[in-house]
């Protein structure tokens, strides 16, 4: 493969990537916040939360809140005993992607940059992290050469999966097209 060609994959699997990041940070999540305060998630709009009251809250305010402690969520995040019920899940169950929560990659790694992670515990969380990743990984690529997939497992798949389902079909349909010069452009 050549150099220029791998730096445009690259830059089409990030571009995607963070997209996808982008609509994910401005997702509404309910929170509960530990104090009264205001905030203004958009020039000349204040908005107030008050202690102790269920709120909902763009996401990347949100993840600011829970970093500074000054929020909670409201609905359950994942945690390590979650983390490691799913890991298990997709090491013992080859043909079945499972469920994972709502905003799962980006709950995973704040599971794993939080400040309150000790350094095993956080290598720990990264070793569980890689090997749950390339367990749906396998998954995935399976995935990407089967003519139909049912409705589970797109239902199962969080958004940067389903991207990279679609990127990998895209991929091997174009490749099956030039090997065997079939099918139409």
């Amino acid at each position: 493969m050549l150099k220029a060609e791998a730096t445009l994959i690259e830059q089409v699997v990030e571009r995607g990537l963070k997209r996808l990041e982008v609509d994910q940070q401005l997702q509404q999540v309910r929170i509960v916040p530990r104090e009264d305060f205001r905030y203004s998630p958009i020039v000349g709009v204040e908005m107030k939360l008050d202690d102790s009251v269920e709120a909902e809250a763009p996401l990347y305010v949100a993840e600011q809140l829970f970093e500074e402690v000054m929020a909670d969520p409201s609905d359950k995040v994942l945690d390590r005993k979650t983390l490691a019920m799913v890991t298990w899940d997709e090491r013992h169950k080859p043909s079945r992607i499972s469920e994972v929560p709502d905003l799962f990659y980006s709950q995973l790694r704040m599971l794993i940059s939080s400040n309150t992670v000790h350094e095993k515990e956080r290598r720990l969380l990264e070793a569980s992290a890689i090997e749950l990743l390339d367990a749906r990984l396998k998954k995935i690529m399976t995935y990407a050469i089967v003519p139909s997939l049912p409705q589970e497992v797109l239902r199962n798949l969080t958004p940067e999966e389903s991207y990279l389902l679609e990127l990998l079909r895209l991929t091997i349909s174009s490749w099956r097209k030039e090997v065997l010069r079939i099918g139409g452009r």
